[in-house]
C-alpha cells in the first residue's frame, strides 16, 4: 500500500503539467524554453539520431561529461546511484554485472548467456563481460541508459535496455585539458585531453588518456596483498575525416589495461554440517574460520590465493555517414574490438580449497568480436515519415585458448572453453507524425528478426578423470555442441505532445534473447538452454513547467513486463568422481512478471539552486520456478540483486558570488536503496540490508577569472558498510561471501583548460552622449524566428512572429527583406546548409501568405556559419536554431 501511495503521489505531481492552467505554466516564447527556465536541454541517441530528450517516448536518463565528473562515476555502482533503476552487483570489482528493472546483464554467474543489457561505445556492443569496469568514464560526450526492451533500431537485441558510451569527438578547436587528481588510500590519477583541427573543417584529431594507482582498503592477512586496488590506464584517438560536405568518417581507436591484486572475499557464513563428509575434524575447524573472520570484520581476508585481475581490451571503430540528400542519409558502423582476461581469486575467502580459480598463465576468458552494421535513415511523405532500416553481423570467437585451473572441495578441476557466437539481424523503425490531423500526434511502429548460432568446444578433468558425463551418464572428457536460434523484437508506441512543453506515450514492446550454451555444465543435457522472451508495455509523461516560481522537469514512467522460458542461473551441486562439485547452471526455469515506477525530476526553486531526485520502484516475482536441486516448482521467488525502492537525491547550488572570482558551487547527495537478495532461492542467504550513501563536493571552475578548475570530494562520507556483491550458494555448497562496498573516499582535483573557441573582443565603453529627445519608437527592422531542435516546421509562436514582420514591412516602406537561416545540428556542412535553407523557406512562405512578394524576399542559408552564440562542434546551444528576417532597400526602413 505504500508504494501504491507513492506511485500516485508521483503520478499527481507530473500530471501537474497537463492540467495547471496557463496562467501558471511557463508560457512557450520564441526564446527556448531552457534558457528561460534555467534547466539544461538535453540532446540524446537513443533512437539512432539526436533529439531532445523531452521529446523521445521512452524512458532515459543521461549525464553529460560535467555531471559525470561532479557525481564521481567512475564504475556501474556509481552509475547506478544517480540512475535508480539501474543497479550493479560484484563478484569482481572491475567486472560488474547490470541490472536494470530486474534483468542482469553479463556476469560471471552467467557465463555462456547473452546479455539482457547492452553496454555500447562509440555505438558498437562491448563483447560479453566488457565494456562495464573503470576507466571507461573519461573524456565522455555523454553516458545514456535506455530502459526496457531494445532492438527495432539497435545493433544487438537486449531484453533489459542499453548503456550508451559517447566519447568526445573532434571539434574544429584547438584545445584540451589535463587534470590530476590526489586522494585518500594514495590515490593518484591523471586525465588530459587534447583536440587539434590538422585542417578545419576537414580533418580533426582528438587524443585523450587516464591513469589512475590506489591502494587496497581490505588486506590479506596469509599473503601480504592489499586487496581492492585500483592501477589502470586506458586511451583513445578520434580521427574526423571530411572529404566532402557530404561525407563525414570518425574513426576512434582505444585501449585499455588493468592490473590489480583482485577482489576481497568476504566469508559471511559457513555451514558445518556440510563439511562432515570430509572428516571428524572439518566441522570444527570451519567453526573456527567463521568465528576468526567476524573478530578480524570487513576489511581483512584469510585467502590463501595470491590474487590477481588482469585485463586488456581493445577496440577500434570505423563510423560513415553519408548524406545522400535531402532526407536520405547512409550509415555504416564497422567494428572489431578484443577482451584479454586473467583472474586468480579465491571464492571462499577462506584458507580452504572449496572455491579457487589459480590459472598460472594464458586467459581465463577472452574474446575476440567483429561487427558491420550498416543503416539507412530518411524522412517521406512530406517529412511526417521518419524511418530507419538497417542490418547487424556480429561474429566472435575467443582468438586462442581459454583455460583455467579450479579447484573445489580438495579436488583438482581443469577446463578449457571454446565458445564461438554469431548474431544476424534485419530491423525497421518508422514514426508517423499526424500533424495535418491532429498536431502533436505520432505513431512508431517497429521490428527486428535476429537469427543466433551458439557453438562450444570444451575439455574438462577432474580429479584427474574425465569431467563431464553423456545422455547415459558415462564420463567424458569432451564435449561440441550448436543451437541455434531465432525470433522476431517488436515495437508499438502512441506519443502526444499535448503541449510544446508535456509529452505523453505509451510503448508496447517484445523482445528476445537468444538461447544458448552452458560453460558451466556437469551433463551433455544440461548444455543447452533456449532463448527467453519478454513483453513489455511502458506508459510514461514528459514535461517541463511553472509553478509559483518554480522551474521543473519531472519524468514519470510506469511499465509491466512479463516474460516466458525465463533463463535464470541456479546454483547446483552434484558428485563427480565421488567428490562434490558446484557450478551456475543456466536453464530456462519458469515465468515472471516485473513492474514499476519511476522518476526522473529536476527543481530550479531559485536561482542558484538546482535539485534532482531519481526514484525507482520495482517488483519483481518469479509466478513459478523450476528449482533443479529439489526438482520442484516454487512460486513467489524475488528477483536477486533488485532492490523494491531506490532513490538519488541531490542539491547543488551556485554562490552568488562577482564573476572576476570565479564559479563555485556545493553540492551534496544522498542516495538509499531498500534490501536485496543475492539469489531468488532466499532459502540460501539473509539479504543485504538496506543501505544510504551521502556524497559532498565543492567545484571552484575559472578561479580568478582564469582556466584552471579546482574539485574537492567525499564519497560514501557516513562510511557506510554495504554488500556490493558475493556468492550466494550456502546450503548447495556450504557457504557465502560478501563483496563489501568501498569504504569513506576523499580527494582533489585540479585542472587546467587551454585553447577553445574565440572569444569574441569586447566592445570598447562608449563616451556618454546625453539621450535624443524622446521620439516614438520605430517598428523593428530585424526578427529573430526560432525553431525546435533539428526541424524546419513553423511553430505558432514563430507564425505570429512573421506575421508582425509582414505587418510592419508597409509602413517601414520595405522594398527587400532577406531571410537567413541557421542551425547548429550535429552533421555534415551539407545536411546544415540544407536545413537552414528549409527554415528559411519556411519563414519566406509564410511571408508570401502574408502578400510580401515572392521577388521582394531574398532567402540566404548560412548553417553552421554566423552563429548567434559560437560554440563548438557537438555543442547544441538552442538560439542558434533560427532565421532572421531583416529589412532592406527603403528610406525609411
Amino acid at each position: 500500500m505504500p508504494a501504491i501511495r507513492g506511485c500516485v503521489l508521483l503520478g499527481t505531481v507530473s500530471l501537474l503539467a497537463i492540467t495547471l492552467p496557463k496562467s501558471s505554466i511557463a508560457q512557450q516564447t520564441d526564446q527556448p524554453a531552457a534558457s528561460n527556465s534555467g534547466l539544461e536541454e538535453i540532446v540524446v541517441t537513443a533512437r539512432r539520431k539526436d533529439e531532445k530528450l523531452q521529446t523521445v517516448p521512452i524512458a532515459i536518463s543521461a549525464l553529460n561529461t560535467e555531471q559525470v565528473q561532479e557525481r564521481n562515476i567512475t564504475n556501474i555502482e556509481s552509475l547506478g546511484s544517480a540512475i535508480p533503476s539501474l543497479t550493479s552487483y560484484q563478484e569482481s570489482r572491475d567486472e560488474e554485472g547490470i541490472i536494470m528493472r530486474g534483468q542482469s546483464g553479463t556476469g560471471v554467474s552467467a557465463q555462456g548467456q547473452e546479455p539482457a543489457i547492452t553496454t555500447y561505445f562509440a555505438q558498437v556492443p562491448f563483447p560479453d563481460g566488457d565494456g562495464v569496469g573503470v576507466g571507461r568514464y573519461f573524456d565522455l560526450d555523454s553516458i545514456q541508459v535506455l530502459k526496457g526492451p531494445q532492438g527495432t533500431l539497435f545493433g544487438r537485441n537486449s531484453t533489459g535496455g542499453a548503456i550508451l558510451f559517447e566519447p568526445k569527438r573532434p571539434t574544429n578547436n584547438f584545445e584540451g585539458y589535463a587534470q590530476i587528481q590526489l586522494g585518500n588510500y594514495n590515490d593518484h590519477e591523471f586525465e588530459g585531453a587534447l583536440n587539434i583541427p590538422i585542417v578545419t573543417d576537414k580533418v580533426l584529431l582528438r587524443v585523450a588518456g587516464t591513469f589512475a594507482e590506489r591502494d587496497g582498503f581490505t588486506y590479506n592477512a596469509m599473503t601480504k596483498q592489499d586487496l581492492d586496488n585500483r592501477d589502470y590506464w586506458a586511451g583513445r584517438a578520434g580521427l574526423t575525416l571530411r572529404p566532402t560536405d557530404d561525407i563525414d568518417n570518425y574513426l576512434v581507436v582505444d585501449s585499455l589495461y588493468s592490473h590489480n591484486n583482485g577482489t576481497s572475499q568476504i566469508i559471511r557464513a559457513l555451514s558445518p554440517g556440510f563439511f562432515t563428509a570430509f572428516g571428524p575434524t572439518f566441522p570444527a575447524m570451519v567453526s573456527g574460520i567463521e568465528a576468526q573472520q567476524q573478530k578480524l570484520g570487513i576489511r581483512e581476508e584469510q585467502s590463501d590465493i595470491d590474487g590477481l585481475d588482469k585485463t586488456i581490451s581493445d577496440g577500434i571503430t570505423d563510423i560513415l555517414r553519408w548524406d545522400i540528400a535531402d532526407g536520405l542519409t547512409f550509415k555504416n558502423i564497422a567494428a572489431y574490438r578484443e577482451y584479454r582476461q586473467l583472474m586468480r581469486w579465491d571464492l571462499d575467502g577462506t584458507p580452504l580449497p572449496l572455491i579457487e580459480y589459480n590459472t598460472p598463465a594464458g586467459w581465463s576468458n577472452r574474446v575476440s568480436q567483429y561487427t558491420e552494421e550498416a543503416q539507412l535513415q530518411g524522412k517521406s511523405f512530406n517529412d511526417r515519415f521518419d524511418w530507419t532500416v538497417g542490418g547487424l553481423l556480429l561474429f566472435s570467437h575467443p582468438g586462442g585458448e581459454v583455460a583455467f585451473n579450479e579447484l573445489q572441495f580438495f579436488t583438482p578441476i581443469f577446463q578449457t572453453i571454446h565458445p564461438t557466437e554469431r548474431s544476424q539481424s534485419a530491423y525497421g523503425q518508422g514514426t508517423y507524425d499526424f500533424e495535418d490531423w491532429i498536431p502533436g500526434l505520432k505513431f512508431t511502429a517497429g521490428y527486428r528478426y535476429t537469427w543466433d548460432y551458439r557453438g562450444l568446444d570444451s575439455f574438462k578433468t577432474s580429479g584427474g578423470a574425465c569431467g563431464f558425463t553423456d545422455f547415459n551418464f558415462k564420463p567424458i572428457c569432451n564435449i561440441s555442441v550448436q543451437t541455434r536460434s531465432g525470433d522476431p523484437s517488436w515495437n508499438l508506441g502512441v506519443d502526444y505532445q499535448v503541449t510544446p512543453d508535456t509529452l505523453l506515450y505509451v510503448t508496447g514492446r517484445q523482445g528476445y534473447r537468444s538461447g544458448g550454451v552452458n560453460t558451466q555444465a556437469f551433463n551433455s543435457g544440461q548444455l543447452i538452454f533456449k532463448p527467453e522472451k519478454v513483453k513489455s508495455v511502458e506508459v510514461g509523461v514528459k514535461s517541463e513547467w511553472d509553478l509559483e516560481g518554480i522551474h521543473a522537469r519531472t519524468n514519470l514512467a510506469l511499465y509491466n513486463t512479463d516474460f516466458t522460458a525465463i533463463q535464470a542461473s541456479e546454483a547446483f551441486s552434484q558428485l563427480v568422481n565421488n567428490s562434490p562439485e558446484t557450478v551456475n547452471l543456466i536453464g530456462n526455469f519458469g515465468t515472471a512478471t516485473i513492474q514499476g515506477v519511476e522518476l526522473d525530476a529536476t527543481l530550479i526553486p531559485l536561482t542558484g539552486l538546482e535539485i534532482t531526485l531519481a526514484y525507482a520502484y520495482t517488483d519483481g516475482r518469479y509466478n513459478d520456478f523450476f528449482d533443479i536441486q529439489t526438482g520442484g516448482s516454487e512460486l513467489g521467488r524475488p528477483f536477486s540483486w533488485t532492490p523494491p525502492q531506490k532513490f538519488s537525491v541531490n542539491a547543488r547550488y551556485r554562490l552568488p558570488l562577482d564573476q572576476a572570482l570565479g564559479d563555485i558551487t556545493v553540492q551534496a547527495t544522498w542516495d538509499h536503496s531498500s534490501h536485496v537478495y543475492f539469489a531468488s532461492n532466499t532459502d540460501l542467504v539473509q539479504p543485504v540490508s538496506s543501505y544510504d550513501v551521502v556524497g559532498a563536493r565543492i567545484d571552484w571552475k575559472n578561479i580568478f577569472g582564469q582556466p584552471i578548475d579546482l574539485g574537492l570530494f567525499v564519497t560514501n562520507l557516513l562510511n557506510a558498510d554495504y554488500g556490493t556483491g558475493g556468492i550466494a550458494v550456502y546450503n548447495a555448497a556450504g557457504f557465502s561471501t560478501y563483496v563489501w562496498s568501498e569504504p569513506r573516499m576523499y580527494g582533489a582535483q585540479l585542472k587546467y583548460r587551454f585553447g577553445g573557441p574565440a572569444d569574441e573582443p569586447e566592445a570598447a565603453p562608449a563616451a556618454y552622449v546625453p539621450p535624443p529627445v524622446a521620439a516614438p519608437a520605430p517598428a523593428p527592422h530585424s526578427y529573430l524566428v526560432f525553431f525546435d531542435f533539428n526541424k524546419s516546421d513553423l511553430t505558432p509562436q514563430a507564425v505570429s512572429i512573421v506575421n508582425q514582420a509582414a505587418a510592419n514591412a508597409g509602413p517601414a516602406k520595405v522594398t527587400q527583406l532577406t531571410v537567413t537561416g541557421h542551425t547548429d545540428t550535429v552533421g555534415s556542412d551539407a545536411y546544415n546548409m540544407r536545413l537552414s535553407r528549409r527554415r528559411a523557406e519556411s519563414v519566406a512562405a509564410q511571408l508570401e501568405k502574408d502578400g510580401i512578394p515572392s521577388s521582394e524576399i531574398e532567402i540566404v542559408a548560412k548553417g553552421k556559419r554566423d552563429l548567434l552564440v559560437p560554440t563548438a562542434d557537438g555543442v547544441k546551444e538552442p538560439q542558434n536554431r533560427r532565421v532572421q528576417i531583416v529589412y532592406g532597400g527603403g528610406a525609411s526602413s
